[in-house]
């Protein structure tokens, strides 16, 4: 039988420790409908193998070494050969401004290397299966997010409950067409609480505003 027809979620392994890379396939294969497609130990090797594999899913240290493509760069030039496919940072780090640089290069979650073999698995069909962004990696506690003090003029109560669900939907990933017909409104009615949120939570994008609202405890 092949794995197209099991359905098998099929894994690229990007990471530069070869006993990791040997201790995480071990674990995917008594994961039935996981298999490792293939592996690399740089960011070049992962550019050159990755696409050709065409993989449902990939796994990448963001600290991945390399001559010229390296760490995040890495993440970034994957994601423009593999636009549609899912890039899960792996690493120790909890550093929010490095989380927010993956994402921005295109990772499509964040997820720590102290997980669970399990919550990991749970985390690669979560996102081979429903495409979500962010959240299903950030506010399930597979990264310790930490809720921040904030003054009045920045806490939850600045954001209207309207606003507060649009940003939930943004962190899921969705565009504002989608958030939109979700919600019964306009593109351009979402596009001004969009604006108006970016400007309360002094966000930049809609990454930055999605971990904000992480942080600040609103979705």
């Amino acid at each position: 039988m092949t794995i197209a027809e099991t359905s098998t979620i099929r894994l690229f392994l990007a990471d530069p420790h070869t006993l990791f890379r040997e201790g995480l396939s071990a674990l995917v294969a008594t994961r039935p409908g996981l298999a490792i497609a293939g592996e690399a130990s740089s960011g070049e090797e992962a550019l050159e193998r990755a696409p050709q594999l065409e993989p449902d899913v990939v796994l990448l240290d963001p600290e991945i070494p390399g001559h010229d493509i390296r760490g995040v760069e890495a993440c970034r030039a994957l994601h423009a050969r593999l636009p549609r496919t899912p890039i899960l940072m792996l690493t120790y780090s909890r550093d929010l401004g490095f989380i927010l640089e993956a994402l921005r290069a295109g990772a499509w979650g964040y997820v720590l290397k102290d997980l669970p073999f399990q919550r990991l698995a749970s985390c690669i069909e979560h996102v081979h299966s429903q495409g979500l962004r962010i959240r299903p990696f950030l506010a399930d506690g597979a990264l310790d997010v930490p809720t921040v003090e904030a003054s009045p003029e920045e806490n939850g109560a600045t954001l209207s409950p309207r606003e507060r669900e649009i940003l939930a939907l943004v962190a899921q990933g969705r565009a504002n067409k989608e958030i939109g017909q979700a919600l019964s409104i306009s593109e351009h009615t979402v596009r001004n609480h969009i604006s108006n949120i970016f400007g309360k939570l002094r966000a930049r994008d809609r990454t930055e505003a999605a971990i904000q609202g992480l942080r600040r405890g609103l979705i």
